[in-house]
């Protein structure tokens, strides 16, 4: 008589166990009841295949950089900032790609849009680095919302119509970008 409820209470915490630790779709799945897609849109996927957001940014000299200079030219437009290490580091590789690439008929200019700080600081980074990617300042953050930024670094890649084509959050290897550019020069 006293097994009964120990097993009802076994298995009463068996699926507490089960809906806890395996997730609230978890109970849906074994039933088999459809359920909604709970598949998160990547950063930046409402603007692939459309046109890219138009930006007006001043660079370090104070010149103001339109996105409409670039028009008939594919752009790489690469978001950071300098507080984050990887989104540093490519800097790094985009500046060794820009040093590698200017050899090549293949070169697709690249802008690098500093998302949020001020000037001297990108400037001092950029010094130090000794740096040759164009820079463009977004302190307010406005491109940077424009542009669906969630995480550093962020990388469009727009083709000559000014329509992005890809977009990609992390660091790319210069390989992965000279492929990635190689697929909007076509």
């Amino acid at each position: 008589m006293v097994k009964f409820p120990l097993i009802v209470l076994g298995i009463v915490a068996a699926l507490f166990l089960l809906v806890y630790f395996g997730g609230s779709n978890l109970l849906p799945n074994i039933a088999g009841a459809p359920q909604e897609s709970t598949t998160v849109p990547q950063q930046g996927s409402s603007l692939m295949g459309r046109q890219a957001p138009y930006f007006d940014l001043p660079d370090l000299s104070g010149t103001h950089v339109k996105s409409t200079q670039f028009a008939r030219t594919p752009i790489v437009v690469v978001f950071w900032s300098t507080w984050n290490s990887q989104a540093a580091d490519q800097i790094q590789i985009l500046d060794q790609y820009i040093a590698r690439a200017s050899t090549e008929a293949r070169l697709v200019p690249a802008i690098a849009i500093n998302s949020q700080e001020e000037r001297s600081l990108v400037s001092s980074f950029m010094n130090r680095g000794g740096y040759r990617v164009q820079m463009l300042l977004d302190v307010r953050g406005i491109t940077t919302g424009d542009y669906q930024i969630k995480s550093l670094p962020t990388l469009y890649f727009i083709d000559g119509a000014g329509v992005v084509r890809d977009v990609y959050v992390g660091v790319l290897s210069e390989k992965m970008l000279k492929d990635r550019v190689g697929q909007i020069l076509q």
